[in-house]
């Protein structure tokens, strides 16, 4: 079956049937005879509910009387009622609050959740960009699609006027639609990925979901409060009223500082992206980073700081295990942290609890991080 005579629906549900979130309908299926029904080409909701948060699938699952795909490892069974206050109060794992997938194998969720999908007159699909054989083997995108040719597609006038548009240089990481409007904020497998969401850039879609937004995920020395004014100035984005520590500090930092792991992840993360590194400078950031690496309990948050960490210095800072006890990270952040005490922020960053002498303001530091949302977590990668 070749995808590209299907419609577009028919199309996509070959790629949902795997990058999708789904709940078997038991009616649809013959768990006896066959395990899975579905066949290339059949509307895949005929055989599947499509879930939108981790506690409807957890819902829909206890509808159909199967077990939940996923436990908390070492969790105690527990009545049905018990289980279902516990999953509507437990973090999603698999999206963030505004309904945005957060880890990936729900890429179809991302794009469908999209304006430009769901007013695209049936234009837009998975093959849009992808391609299974006219691709490179990393990613499977499309010749050229890794580039502005793919939103030209369907927004052609923005070739002429992408400078106008972004208000970044032509050719700058800050004028490739992707990095604005399907930026690194799903996470698995150790690193952070593009969101299939395809959206437009408003602070009030991270205020309260964990979210952290596509500009602070560059500008990593900004406040969430400086995104606003320059939102507000360049597209006329209505301000939001901010808590007064997001007009005042990095928004990353107040991520990695006071927010659950989901978001943590995602921040760290972006500390080995050269595009944040030319957006925010990089005399701060390994100091930073490795006082926040002591406070880390989560070895994934761990590994990619300790990334970041890499990415700025070199193998210099080889020297740590994010697996490491606790008593062994101990020491060797201390090497750290010793090779790192000659470097100084030179520039001046408003947003950063930085010394007059440029190296981090310990005291804030243990104020903001005094404040940390720390549940477990479980990320269904």
């Amino acid at each position: 079956m070749n995808p590209k005579r299907l419609s577009v629906q028919r199309a996509d549900d070959i790629c949902a049937h795997c990058h999708g979130g789904l709940v078997p309908r038991p009616a649809a299926w013959d768990f006896m005879k066959v395990t899975d029904p579905f066949n290339a080409g059949d509307d895949l909701s005929r055989f599947n509910h499509f879930f939108w948060s981790e506690a409807e699938q957890m819902k829909l699952y206890r509808q159909s009387g199967r077990k939940h795909p996923t436990t908390v490892p070492g969790a105690v069974p527990t009545p049905d009622e018990t289980v279902q206050d516990s999953e509507s109060s437990r973090a999603d794992g698999r999206f963030w609050g505004d309904g945005t997938a957060l880890t990936t194998a729900v890429e179809y969720q991302g794009m469908a959740r999209s304006a430009c999908y769901q007013g695209g007159h049936g234009k837009l699909s998975c093959l849009s960009c992808h391609s299974m054989h006219d691709s490179k083997p990393n990613f499977l995108l499309a010749r050229h699609m890794e580039t502005n040719e793919a939103c030209y597609q369907c927004h052609e006038s923005y070739r002429q006027r992408l400078v106008e548009h972004t208000h970044h240089a032509a050719g700058s990481p800050g004028s490739l639609c992707y990095n604005c409007h399907m930026s690194y904020q799903v996470y698995s497998l150790l690193t952070t990925h593009r969101s299939h969401r395809i959206e437009a850039l408003r602070v009030k879609d991270s205020l309260g979901t964990g979210k952290p937004h596509a500009c602070n995920l560059c500008h990593l020395d900004q406040s969430l409060g400086w995104t606003q004014d320059w939102l507000s100035r360049w597209y006329g984005r209505t301000p939001e009223p901010l808590p007064e520590e997001e007009n005042k500090y990095s928004s990353a930092l107040l991520h990695l500082c006071r927010s659950d792991a989901r978001s943590r992840v995602v921040v760290a993360g972006a500390f080995s992206w050269p595009a944040a590194h030319e957006a925010s400078g990089t005399d701060w950031e390994g100091p930073v980073l490795a006082r926040l690496l002591e406070k880390e309990r989560y070895p994934a948050v761990r590994y990619l700081l300790h990334r970041g960490l890499r990415s700025l210095h070199g193998d210099r800072l080889a020297g740590y295990d994010y697996l490491a006890t606790d008593e062994e990270r101990g020491k060797q952040l201390h090497v750290v942290e010793d090779r790192l005490k000659h470097f100084k922020a030179a520039a001046t960053h408003r947003y950063l609890p930085l010394t007059a002498e440029g190296r981090p303001d310990d005291a804030i530091l243990k104020l903001l991080l005094q404040k940390r949302n720390d549940p477990d977590v479980l990320v269904h990668e």
